[in-house]
């Protein structure tokens, strides 16, 4: 896997700590860096480690880290890279009496934007089939 990206991933480890996890994640990202990321609520836009960061203690309401989390890197041109998120994905508190959605309910992918060895941009959708929740 892309040193970076397996780095940006490692750092989850430190989390909650959120003020280490920003400062790893900041040596990882451009200051300016730009993220769009959907969950369960949709999409949302963010600029900048400190919005990231502010999204990530947000997400870490409404999910929890599964036992069977794994990661698959399906891209690498030197700029780009993908990551298919493998695993169940873990509710806090059930929505629409869903706790659990299994692995092959969703389509979780995190792509990167690389420029001079820092992540520039990234893209990250949990792929969470909307008829999960009907």
């Amino acid at each position: 896997m892309d040193s970076v990206i397996a780095k940006f991933f490692e750092n989850y480890s430190l989390l909650p700590d959120y003020d280490a996890f920003r400062q790893a994640q900041s040596e990882l990202m451009l200051p300016s860096v730009h993220v769009d990321s959907c969950d369960h609520r949709g999409w949302q836009s963010l600029d900048g480690v400190d919005s990231y960061v502010a999204s990530i203690r947000d997400w870490m309401k409404y999910y929890t880290d599964s036992d069977d989390r794994s990661l698959e890197q399906t891209r690498d041109d030197g700029t780009n890279v993908e990551v298919r998120v493998h695993g169940t994905i873990v509710f806090r508190e059930p929505i629409n009496g869903v706790s659990k959605i299994k692995d092959a309910d969703h389509n979780w992918h995190e792509v990167f934007v690389i420029e001079g060895g820092k992540i520039a941009k990234a893209r990250i959708d949990m792929g969470i089939k909307p008829a999960t929740f009907s």
